[in-house]
């Protein structure tokens, strides 16, 4: 099997896409530059190292290592802050290799295989940390576990999530294992990525005889001068689609993988860290053999290449082996290295290569190899059938290609190379009225700066066609913040245009964003929408999507200071004295939090406002002076830290970025200064930093409530929910931000859980009789379990009250029928558990009892797994006393749940729907985007939700308005 390389995305110095690579390639670029002692002073690096006899003052930096955007990828000024740049990186450039050739993904299943460096991120930043404590924040920031699923989370990958780690190989053995898992179908689209950052940047290094770096700070693979390598810094990411599908996509082709293989020296080498002769022939043999192609067929190979005198050679002799005449050969194979352009990029040199490669054959050129001038002596190249270019050259019949990458501890990969296939000439042209051509951007400067960038690349690249580079722009993410468009009949009129003055940019209008004021396509990635040029339908029905640049993201700097007292009191501003009173007004606080209380704008929050409930009960409200005031003014400092600046009292925590666990975090730090046991519970459906503030204030000095029915949106309730398996209602929070104007009304989970299905529901009857709403309008709802508790309620009001229930609407709730294969010990079900919460697509903090005084971010989700265990387990064994009459309706998840996840869960996929047995009743079945998890936790599967259940619920209440008119 064969799979097409459809995307591909680089930033290394001197190069911010893949052609900006091309010709840095091409003109034999070096980027190694010399250190000051000042600059590496400045940078963080002690005097003591720089003083060393053996310290070289030469580095490859990577500019703006520490820049990112933040708001694109939905994360908070401090999360972003925290999580380790070269993670950040790999966000940026995913993004961008989608980008890149406008890749539909539609509701593929996608693969996110990637490797970073080890991080030295906080590395010599922090003097003094805790080791009682676990810091979750900098641990999922910073830990390469996490690389693969923070990809996942943020672009809405369902497929597997891999972080590879074989030392300099991990990218090519993340490639193979992309291509293995597209081959045995657990992804139809694979997201290969590697990055390496060191810090601080930049700085020099200090060299050992006979290691790897350099003394002289040089980088010349297989050359008579070699001595070493440099660290390099970047990263690249290129995507995969098994080659059929690629080409029944129309996706843009930049090459295609024929063949890989990955081993491991095992013990016959003279030491650990020492390459084997054998182990390489061996990778070698196995990629050429899998590809079926001969090694008189590649003409150009990628090596490892480290420039050392032990490396090079051994590498040497295993290609002369591998690569023996075979006497097919006409011409010879050259050979080069990426090191002697960039130096050694760690995990991401074998992308590196692979980046190089790729463009060796799209372009038909060999790209000369800087710094060589003749061979290692211990190199026969005289003797083989390989050559090294010292200058461009054209090599228009290049066919075949090959990279290398060999790993310290012995793991070797190799990759064989095919260029992609020549695809015709478009035959969709601009015609009679030209195409229209729309750009877009996250911020009116990033737009001028693509205008440019563009422009450039279309003046190289004249003889494109219009509608191909139409129906590729048109396929990207639209950005609100800032477009351009124009009509053109050729490519020499666009670059003339994106040459002219921005006086014809259309400005995007507040329509374009949502209520949070987060632009929508730019809230997430993985609502990246197909766009269709205006016009008539199928304007570009015969166009190619072809690769072009992509649109710069919004960045700016988010780096941490070169030195912390303690990384759990690092605010925006660091010059704040982190033990300032707890009380000190939050309009000066880090994150330019306003301090609404005092504030005289008329529209700021009283003082006097309280938590919502329907039943007319809320958490003591706080007043200033006292206690109350300090917990408040504390946790408004810290949340506005955590958010970033631009937050007031009204901003919503979780939609402006913030995540369930650094909320937790923020309480635990209010906890730590300023004592009292903490009621999570009391806190579900609270997404406001204002109201968060207030309710954890009134916890200070009393228990708080954890009665009555939490309210959404505005007016009289629609409908009242039940929340899913792990007990938290911010799931309904999250459809009323999109939904304001529909009423909800949500109940409470109990505490402690344990109790069985019907239990659950006779305490909800109650609720609702409390709140006098028990009636023939009633609708009752529920996501997941929460729609079995639904249908329960419904149940009991019908046979005790005699009232049946207008309508049950569930979210992707499986029938009881699907229930019954889980033992109560099960091991699958806790590891199923355990991989909701660390994955974070649970992603809401967990109950604990007033009485607990541990405030550790553990005990949350320990409290949290226990609450999920006890309701999956109570859902097993509900069987329903009898049926119901009112009408149910499903918005089922379109991505069904997994056979494997089913299977832990002992689900029988085939009566989840069977509700119909359940009721006397209409059972009505709406398909909706995402699966049973990222129907929740994707916005643009939240927002299409949100729709459909608003119009579900007004067409359900219509009904009952119909018939009080007839009446």
């Amino acid at each position: 099997m064969k799979f097409a390389i459809i995307g591909a995305a680089i930033k290394v110095p001197g190069a911010t896409d893949i052609d900006l690579f091309r010709a840095e390639l091409d003109r034999g670029a070096t980027h190694f530059e010399t250190v000051s002692r000042e600059r590496a002073l400045a940078s963080g690096l002690n005097a003591e190292d720089i003083g060393h006899a053996n310290y070289v003052g030469v580095a490859s930096p990577l500019a703006g290592a520490e820049d990112f955007d933040r708001e694109f990828f939905r994360m908070s000024a401090a999360e972003a802050r925290w999580t380790d740049p070269q993670q950040r990186l790999l966000l940026t450039l995913t993004h961008q290799a989608l980008e890149s050739g406008g890749i539909a993904t539609g509701d593929a299943r996608i693969g996110s295989y990637v490797t970073v460096s080890e991080s030295s991120y906080l590395r010599g930043r922090v003097d003094r940390v805790s080791t009682a404590r676990v810091d979750y924040q900098s641990l999922i920031g910073n830990d390469r576990d996490f690389a693969a699923a923070r990809l996942a989370y943020r672009f809405g990958f369902t497929g597997p999530a891999l972080t590879i780690q074989s030392a300099c190989s991990s990218s090519l053995v993340a490639l193979h294992q992309a291509c293995a898992g597209l081959a045995f179908g657990d992804a139809d689209i694979a997201v290969v990525g590697a990055a390496s950052l060191s810090f601080p940047q930049p700085h020099g290094y200090i060299y050992e005889t006979g290691g790897i770096m350099s003394p002289t700070g040089s980088s010349r693979p297989f050359d008579a001068e070699s001595d070493g390598t440099v660290r390099g810094s970047g990263g690249g990411v290129v995507v995969l689609r098994r080659l059929e599908d690629a080409l029944a996509q129309g996706d843009p082709i930049l090459a295609v993988v024929a063949g890989s293989a990955i081993n491991n020296d095992g013990a016959q080498r003279m030491a650990f860290s020492a390459p084997a002769v054998s182990g390489q022939v061996d990778v070698l043999t196995a990629a050429l053999r899998r590809a079926a192609v001969s090694p008189d067929d590649i003409g150009y190979l990628e090596a490892h290449g480290t420039g050392t005198q032990l490396g090079d050679p051994i590498e040497f002799r295993a290609l002369t082996r591998a690569y023996a005449d075979t006497g097919g050969r006409t011409a010879p194979c050259h050979l080069g290295s990426a090191k002697a352009n960039l130096g050694h990029l760690d995990a991401a040199a074998g992308m590196i290569g692979l980046l190089k490669t790729i463009l060796t054959l799209d372009s038909g050129r060999i790209f000369p190899q800087p710094g060589y001038r003749a061979p290692n002596p211990a190199i026969p190249l005289d003797d083989s059938i390989f050559t090294i270019a010292t200058e461009s050259v054209p090599s228009p019949d290049l066919r075949y290609a090959a990279v290398s990458s060999f790993g310290m501890g012995g793991t070797n990969a190799h990759v064989i190379l095919e260029r992609a296939p020549r695809l015709g000439v478009s035959r969709a042209g601009g015609g009679d009225r030209g195409v229209q051509i729309t750009l877009s951007a996250r911020s009116e400067a990033a737009l001028r700066g693509y205008r440019t960038r563009l422009a450039a690349y279309l003046r190289d690249h004249i003889d494109l066609n219009p509608a191909d580079i139409a129906a590729t722009l048109d396929a990207r993410t639209r950005h609100p913040e800032a477009t351009w468009t124009t009509h053109i009949d050729s490519v020499t009129e666009l670059v003339d245009l994106l040459h002219e003055d921005t006086a014809n940019r259309e400005p995007s209008g507040p329509a374009d964003r949502d209520p949070d004021g987060i632009s929508n396509s730019g809230s997430a990635p993985a609502a990246r929408q197909t766009r269709v040029v205006a016009g008539e339908p199928g304007a570009h029905s015969q166009a190619h999507r072809i690769w072009l640049p992509p649109a710069p993201l919004a960045e700016t700097f988010h780096g941490l200071p070169l030195r912390l007292d303690d990384p759990a009191r690092v605010s925006s501003n660091s010059e704040n004295d982190a033990d300032a009173s707890a009380g000190a007004a939050a309009a000066g606080a880090p994150g330019g939090l306003a301090d609404t209380t005092t504030s005289s704008r008329a529209d700021a929050a009283p003082e006097s406002e309280q938590v919502a409930t329907v039943s007319g009960r809320a958490a003591s409200v706080a007043v200033p002076g006292g206690v109350e005031a300090d917990v408040r003014e504390l946790f408004l400092r810290l949340a506005g830290e955590e958010l970033g600046a631009g937050i007031d009292e009204r901003t919503d925590f979780f939609a402006a970025g913030g995540e369930s666990i650094a909320l937790v975090a923020i309480v635990g730090k209010v906890t730590d200064r300023i004592p009292f046991a903490v009621d999570f519970g009391a806190l579900d459906g609270i997404t406001t930093v204002g109201e968060l503030g207030r309710a954890l204030a009134g916890q200070a000095t009393a228990a708080g409530t954890r009665d009555g029915l939490l309210a959404f949106g505005s007016g009289e309730p629609m409908i009242h929910l039940f929340p899913p398996a792990g007990g938290t209602n911010y799931c309904y929070a999250a459809l009323s931000r999109v939904v304001p104007e529909i009423g909800l009304a949500a109940f409470r989970a109990p505490h402690p859980a344990g109790g069985s299905i019907e239990e659950i529901a006779a305490a909800c009857v109650d609720d609702l009789r409390r709140a006098g709403a028990i009636d023939d309008r009633l609708v009752l709802g529920g996501y997941s379990f929460g729609g079995n508790v639904a249908f329960e309620i419904a149940r009991q009001l019908q046979e005790g009250a005699g009232v049946s229930a207008r309508n049950v609407i569930m979210f992707d709730s499986f029938a009881p029928d699907a229930f019954g294969g889980l033992r109560v010990d099960s091991d699958q079900l806790a590891t199923e558990v355990e991989g909701r919460l660390r994955t974070a697509t649970a992603a809401l903090p967990g109950y604990r009892s007033a009485a607990d005084t541990d405030r550790s971010g553990a005990v949350v989700l320990d409290s949290f797994r226990e609450i999920w265990l006890a309701n999956t387990r109570a859902l097993d064994r509900y069987r329903p006393a009898g049926r119901i009459a009112s009408p149910i309706t499903v918005l089922r998840a379109r991505q069904p749940l997994s056979a494997p996840r089913a299977r832990a869960l002992g689900i029988d996929l085939g009566a989840t729907m069977s509700w119909q047995r359940h009721t006397r009743g209409s059972v009505r079945i709406i398909d909706v985007p995402g699966d049973h998890y990222t129907l929740f936790t994707d916005p643009a599967h939240v927002a299409v939700a949100a729709k459909v259940f608003a119009q579900t619920l007004r067409s359900v209440h219509s009904v009952d308005r119909e018939e009080a008119t007839a009446s």
